[in-house]
């Protein structure tokens, strides 16, 4: 989400230009299923089901090209925004013009089980015993208390949940779920782009009865 919050103040497209026409615009509270979609948009989708769902306000954009390189980097980014004091936001990443992974944050958006943003490390762990946790190096600024950005990670479900510091409570809570396809390799935005570095987190082995 760095990258992108840079990305719309470098072009200048995350202004406040649709507010009269946010109610108009904006979509019902939909279900985030893991390895599938949000609202309904799926993987493989092309761009227009993600407007379709997400409506582009009139004399705004909402997509641009990745700012990233690599083969396995999206090459499109497609992202929508409620404009509320408690911002819900949609991302879709395309690459060869199909929703390579999908991401949201804000309180519109659900997992089946209830969990969305706002929710504890402990909880997201509890609803995927069998995820991973990796750290994504240098990704810290001052939203997060300077700590770097953490990612449970459930692969074979296709759902990662990114967790940032939260100073004021003094843990780390759910800032964005990303969906992806069961089983691939997941990376934050779609791809890592340096100086940043994405690393597995050596899990402690349970101790107790």
């Amino acid at each position: 989400m760095n990258k992108l919050i840079s990305l719309c103040l470098a072009v200048g497209i995350c202004g406040l230009a649709g507010r009269m026409t946010m109610a108009q615009t904006k979509p019902k509270v939909g279900l985030v299923l893991p390895g599938d979609s949000i609202l309904g948009v799926k993987l493989g989708d092309d761009a227009s089901r993600f407007e379709a769902a997400f409506p582009k306000r009139p004399e705004t954009e909402n997509h641009s090209p990745s700012g990233t390189v690599g083969d396995q980097c999206p090459t499109e980014i497609y992202y929508w925004s409620d404009l509320a004091p408690d911002t819900s936001v949609a991302t879709a990443y395309l690459k060869d013009g199909a929703i390579s992974q999908l991401s949201v944050q804000g309180p519109m958006f659900s997992l089946p089980n209830g969990l969305k943003t706002g929710a504890t490390e402990e909880r997201v762990k509890q609803a995927y015993p069998k995820g991973q946790m990796y750290v994504l190096l240098y990704s810290g600024g001052k939203v997060n208390g300077g700590r770097d950005l953490h990612y449970w990670v459930a692969r074979e479900a296709g759902i990662a949940f990114e967790l940032a510091w939260w100073q004021t409570k003094m843990q780390r809570l759910v800032e964005k779920i990303d969906v992806f396809t069961k089983g691939s390799e997941f990376r934050p935005e779609g791809c890592i782009s340096q100086p940043q570095e994405w690393q597995k987190v050596k899990q402690t082995p349970h101790v107790g009865p």
